[in-house]
Order: C-alpha cells, then sequence, then structure tokens
C-alpha cells in the first residue's frame, strides 16, 4: 500500500536510520549551548552564558555561576587518589583542593594515574582550538587559580573547571573524547 506522497511507508525511515547509525560510528557530535547548560545545570547554577563553542574536533564553553556551590548529582572528591576512585566508579567526579590549583592537580592525578591526567590535560589543550579571547583567558585563570575546582566526566571527555574568584564554570572538551 503505498502512501498519499507515493512513498512506501516506512522507507523513509532507512535514511534516517542509516545517519543515525553513521553517528554512533563516527562518535558522538558537539552538543549545542541549550543541552550542555542542562546538563551542567544539574552540578552547578549556572547564570547567563558568557561564550559557547561547540564545533568537531572540540568544544568549549564559560558560564556565570550563582555561587560556588557543587550539587548533589556531582560526586565531589578532597583528593585524588578519591576522584581517581569516583571517576572509576560514575564516570564523573569534581576535585576540591583548597591548597593547589588545578594544573598542579592535572600533574598530580598524572603522577597517580598517568592516562587519566593526560586525558584530563589534552581535554583542555585540544579545546583551545575552539576557545575565543574571552573563554582562553577565562580558561587560563582557572586553571592557575588556587583552590579552583576540576571536575572531569570520564565517559564524555569533558574536563571542568570552576573559578570561585571569578564565579565562572569553564567547560573543554578535545577531539580525544
Amino acid at each position: 500500500m503505498r502512501a498519499a506522497c507515493g512513498h512506501i511507508p516506512g522507507r523513509g525511515l532507512l535514511p534516517v536510520l542509516a545517519m543515525a547509525f553513521l553517528g554512533v560510528v563516527a562518535g558522538c557530535g558537539p552538543e549545542d549551548e541549550t543541552a550542555m547548560r542542562d546538563r551542567m545545570g544539574q552540578y552547578f547554577s549556572l547564570r547567563e552564558t558568557v561564550a559557547y563553542e561547540a564545533r568537531r574536533p572540540c568544544l568549549a564553553g564559560v558560564f556565570h555561576v550563582a555561587d560556588d556551590r557543587v550539587k548533589a548529582a556531582m560526586p565531589v572528591a578532597s583528593g585524588v587518589g578519591e576522584m581517581l576512585g569516583l571517576l572509576a566508579r560514575r564516570d564523573r567526579a569534581l576535585l576540591n583542593d583548597p591548597g593547589q590549583s588545578p594544573d598542579e592537580l592535572f600533574i598530580e592525578v598524572m603522577n597517580v594515574e598517568r592516562t587519566q591526567g593526560m586525558r584530563m590535560r589534552r581535554a583542555g589543550l585540544e579545546a583551545l582550538e575552539c576557545m575565543d579571547a574571552v573563554t582562553e583567558t577565562a580558561f587560563r585563570h582557572a586553571v592557575d587559580g588556587p583552590g579552583n575546582l576540576v571536575g572531569f566526566d570520564a565517559q564524555s571527555g569533558l574536563l571542568m573547571l570552576l573559578d570561585r574568584r571569578n564565579r565562572l564554570l569553564v567547560i573543554a572538551r578535545g577531539a580525544e573524547a
């Protein structure tokens, strides 16, 4: 039986399924700003977006946050070993170490588990390609600021930096996600 437009019912679904399959094979595409805001809103109290760029092979964004609190959906660790354990069990964790900057914490993570530490560092470095001057400045302040929080979603390869002083959340993901 033919549909009114002259197509066999269900036949139009094949190209859609083929494209969906190719999308799965090729890996995850970049998330749009709305989807990322929804995702990050589970973990932080977001305000307005400062900057956002998502295109292959990278993603980078900066959001104002209401405060430096982390919502219950994001597991928070107080040490590198605890963070690595959370990443192994829950695929995401945020490290709150008031005595160190995220850059110093990357080194500590690499000393304990090199592969995970390199993934975190690479996420930020590879995302530089998607950063404009505003985003890159926010990223550098967040990475270098003592007491700033560093989070990682191991499943998606997304790095999160919470700049407490400036109340900014900086996110980054590179090609290795």
